[in-house]
């Protein structure tokens, strides 16, 4: 009697327990993919677009936001965290300044109360906002040669046209420092940053 009515444990099989979390190398390689893009540009020196910037951002902070609580995220973050500092600096080294916008605001996503770049992503952001400028041509008026320039905006792509003398200022941020050689390029300042820069002319006809 008392060894039918000891009836046997059930034993608990392994394919009914459940799953480990995920490891922390497992969860940086999630936050690490979005990433790729930044860190292969700063590796090989190739320009980095707006619209990769903002999809390596919004990738990162959707991959950290899935993790929820997952015990090893904590490792996971410190790790990704310290690649991201290596990437700031090394852009900025390299003066790819959308790599450093873009490593910048996702190191933010993990450490949102840091200010340690905060002037970094400001000079950033100056960088690219600065205006493309072509030149469409020259003029001789009163004895003075006047440039001929296009101007477009870096976020607008808005294009404004200007008539410009040597050492004058215009479209609020810039100056056209000086004429080089026979009309074969200008000297631009950009004020903001203090930035010089040269803009060839255009090819002129052999008349």
């Amino acid at each position: 009697l008392m060894v039918l009515g000891c009836a046997p444990k059930e034993e608990v099989k392994p394919e009914d327990a459940p799953p480990p979390p995920p490891s922390a190398d497992e969860l940086y390689g999630r936050l690490r993919q979005p990433l790729d893009p930044m860190f292969n540009a700063v590796a090989a020196n190739t320009p980095f677009s707006n619209q990769q910037r903002t999809a390596a951002v919004s990738g990162v902070q959707s991959a950290k936001n899935g993790m929820g609580l997952e015990p090893n995220a904590p490792e996971a973050f410190k790790r990704i965290t310290r690649d991201l500092e290596d990437l700031i600096k090394r852009a900025k080294d390299a003066e790819n300044w959308r790599v450093v916008k873009g490593g910048i605001e996702s190191y933010k996503v993990f450490q949102r109360a840091e200010k340690r770049y905060d002037d970094d992503e400001e000079y950033a952001d100056l960088i690219l906002a600065r205006p493309t400028v072509a030149v469409t041509g020259f003029f001789v008026q009163d004895g003075e040669e006047i440039v001929f320039l296009d101007v477009t905006e870096a976020d607008s792509n808005k294009t404004t046209k200007y008539k410009v003398r040597e050492g004058e200022d215009f479209h609020e941020v810039l100056q056209l420092v000086r004429i080089i050689g026979k009309r074969e390029s200008i000297e631009m300042l950009y004020k903001p940053v203090n930035q010089t820069w040269n803009v060839k002319a255009p090819n002129r006809s052999a008349s």
